[in-house]
């Protein structure tokens, strides 16, 4: 006496791209299939089709462009690190020319900077609340 089962199989349709012709593939073929790039043949013409990369390379690519990202991300982060500090060097020079007396808009010396700025050159002042 023989054992009997039930047992259901979704199947995905499938036509094939060289004679047309319509079968189906068990899905847990087709995922396999798609996951390790393999393929199968068409069971009219043998044609053999499959898909290009397995799921495992699409992640493997994926990371990849993740991972050159995060270092373009880095990159960018330090260069404009390394432009704030260099801006920030640049206006403690000047702060140092300006308590020397230096005007910073025509580079000559005077004895009293702060007339000499609100004489010749206001628009550079900054504005202040109690103006």
């Amino acid at each position: 006496m023989g054992t009997t089962f039930e047992t259901s199989v979704t199947l995905e349709k499938k036509t094939c791209g060289r004679c047309g012709g319509v079968f189906a593939l068990n899905l847990d073929f087709v995922d396999n299939a798609r996951r390790t790039g393999s393929g199968y043949h068409c069971p009219y013409c043998d044609t053999r089709w499959s898909w290009n990369e397995s799921e495992s390379d699409k992640l493997r690519k994926e990371l990849e462009i993740k991972e050159r990202e995060l270092r373009e991300s880095k990159c960018e982060t330090l260069r404009q690190k390394q432009l704030l500090e260099e801006e920030s060097k640049k206006l403690l020079k000047l702060a140092k020319r300006i308590r020397n007396g230096v005007c910073p808009c025509c580079h000559r010396s005077f004895a009293n900077i702060k007339r000499h700025m609100e004489m010749k050159h206001p628009e550079s002042l900054p504005v202040t609340p109690h103006d």
